[in-house]
């Protein structure tokens, strides 16, 4: 997904301070879990007209969920800043320090916040609920607060960038039966008077966010806007309408694109979302009908086919760099989710169990690699049953394939266990069930390559060749000037 969201102009538009009633999944779950000071301090961004419910056939524009938070890190009357961002981190090898985002905490606030925006399209919950049912991918594209920055931009007259403003935009952008995939994008909103003395982009940048001469990444500014824009993250959720008792879904109001931004944007899913499910038939042919391997188990050994396509996959590595076993590098915890996890249906909510991703994910990376590690990307995060509350998890983890500095992880979280006090419901998994499965990629803080993995069975060669063909390991287009070591 490239193309950024287009916000419309001041004359339709309107900013609304601490309005709750706008944001139905942040403003619940956020107090759940103390965080009413932030909800305090958001202005929060909507097109002026209200949104009508209407009936299930009846189409919706795109612009009707359009949603926007305004996070004020540089007012110096708050504390934003300290929470959102966390202390300097230096890397082995690497005197570079600086604030960097906290991770877990945007992660958190996207997955909320892609339930607003999808419950602006389906006109309310009276008689539906919302579910996080999939994360087609969500990329950091810079983990380093704009203050740490060591460059100043022509113009600046040498005075060091302060705090900025950070924005999360989200708009619907794809409707099938039962679902929606809701985009959303986080971006620094850097005041123009201190980016530099000039009335607009440079002729070296487009508003698409292509580099200007000046080294400052600006994205998607706006007309009659006084902010550039730094694609800090993208994300892409698909949200699911489900009855009140999530046994059955519900169908989604279609969407409308009414120019050819959002004609785009729809098509650019519509596309993806069709071949995924022939690659996915594909996958399932071959494995039916492929004579030696369909009667192994996912335990057997590989076969010397197996073997030679991975002798072949690391034959231009660097020197130096060593293969282990894939199991070698598993990892795994245990966690016991708590009562302020929950969401509007009573279950963990999906932002938390994303971050159970992104810790097992963690882990697994740094302990390979032997120094921090960055996130890069979520990517194909399927949310398969419900987590209840007050019972025990396990995160589990291991490098399913590595390509220089880049490590991508697979990580599942399963349930472990009942507790008398759960309150499991029906969609509950049972113990030992799979509750989300997860694909996570890394790099190393330095940028230093790190060792190679080997698969010994069935199941880890499955893992090996997905993350090989079709996960790209390459850091988001944009990121590369951005990431800072």
């Amino acid at each position: 997904m490239k193309l950024p969201i287009k916000l419309p102009t001041a004359s339709v538009s309107r900013w609304v301070k601490g309005s709750r009633s706008l944001l139905p999944f942040t403003s619940p779950i956020s107090s759940t879990r103390g965080r009413d000071n932030v909800l305090d301090k958001l202005l929060v961004f909507t097109p002026s007209h209200d949104v009508e419910g209407g009936n299930q056939s009846q189409s919706k524009s795109p612009l009707t969920s359009l949603l926007q938070l305004h996070y004020p890190l540089s007012s110096p009357d708050n504390d934003l800043l300290q929470e959102y961002t966390l202390p300097p981190q230096v890397s082995s090898g690497s005197t570079a320090s600086s604030l960097r985002y906290n991770e877990d905490l945007l992660i958190e606030d996207m997955d909320m916040f892609a339930a607003d925006v999808a419950c602006r399209h389906v006109g309310g919950l009276e008689d539906k609920r919302l579910v996080t049912a999939h994360l087609e991918r969500l990329e950091i594209m810079c983990h380093h607060h704009p203050l740490s920055r060591q460059h100043l931009p022509a113009g600046a007259n040498g005075r060091l960038l302060t705090d900025v403003d950070l924005e999360l935009s989200g708009q619907v952008v794809w409707v099938g039966r039962s679902s929606m995939e809701v985009l959303l994008e986080v971006c620094t909103a850097l005041p123009k008077k201190l980016a530099g003395q000039h009335e607009g982009p440079s002729n070296n940048q487009d508003e698409n966010g292509n580099a200007n001469d000046e080294g400052i990444q600006y994205y998607g500014s706006q007309p009659n806007d006084n902010l550039y824009r730094q694609l800090v993250g993208r994300a892409q959720f698909v949200m699911a309408t489900r009855t009140p008792d999530l046994t059955r879904a519900m169908q989604v109001q279609p969407l409308l694109p009414t120019n050819a931004h959002e004609e785009s944007l729809f098509k650019e899913v519509q596309e993806r979302t069709e071949r995924k499910k022939r690659d996915a038939q594909q996958r399932h042919h071959q494995h039916t009908h492929d004579e030696a391997t369909k009667h192994l188990s996912p335990h057997d050994p590989l076969t010397e086919e197996q073997r030679q396509a991975c002798s072949h996959a690391y034959s231009s590595r660097s020197r130096g760099v060593e293969d282990v076993l894939m199991s070698s590098t598993a990892r795994s915890q245990l966690v016991t989710t708590r009562y302020q996890d929950r969401n509007t249906t009573g279950s963990v909510f999906g932002g938390q169990l994303l971050c159970y991703g992104t810790t097992i994910g963690s882990d697994v990376a740094t302990a390979h690699a032997g120094q921090p590690c960055q996130l890069v990307q979520l990517h194909d995060v399927a949310f398969i049953a419900l987590a209840p509350l007050n019972c025990q998890l396990v995160l589990e983890g291991h490098i399913a394939y590595t390509e220089g500095p880049m490590m991508h992880v697979r990580a599942v979280v399963r349930r472990l266990s009942d507790h008398p006090n759960d309150g499991a419901q029906k969609s509950t998994p049972a113990p030992g069930a799979y509750v989300t499965t997860f694909w996570c990629t890394y790099t190393t803080a330095s940028g230093d390559v790190v060792a190679t993995v080997t698969p010994s069975t069935q199941a880890e060669f499955r893992d090996w060749s997905h993350a090989k063909s079709c996960i790209p390991l390459t850091v988001p287009a944009g990121a590369e000037a951005m990431l800072c070591s």
